[in-house]
């Protein structure tokens, strides 16, 4: 039970991490939609970098979906916390869902 536990939470910071650093450099670079459209993407990509890191430590999968659960939690409060575009929740759910299956998917497959 501690391996998943931690395995979660690794996976989280992780994510948190991987997606702290793409929308500082989005936030760096960008201004008004390009900027939200670069966060969606980091979403989807911490989703799969942490997704992935939870599932591969603690030999499952739904980890990976535990970790994607949380990040779509912390996007929500996010997005009543200030004005988001009205595109923005729907597009950072798909990519929440899609990273969090691709790093699933990479972390438990079967090597032949």
């Amino acid at each position: 039970m501690i391996r998943k536990v931690g395995a979660v939470v690794a996976g989280v910071v992780v994510a948190g991490v991987v997606i702290g650093l793409a929308e500082t450099a989005a936030h760096g670079a960008l201004s008004g939609d390009g900027v939200f459209a670069v966060v969606c993407g980091a979403q989807g990509l911490g989703a799969a970098v942490g997704g992935g890191l939870a599932a591969k430590l603690g030999g499952s999968g739904v980890l990976g979906w535990v970790v994607a659960a949380v990040l779509l939690g912390l996007s929500l409060m996010n997005v009543f916390s200030f004005a988001h575009p009205v595109w923005f929740v729907p597009v950072v759910v798909v990519a929440l869902g899609a990273g969090g299956r691709l790093g699933i998917a990479l972390a438990t497959r079967r090597r032949a």
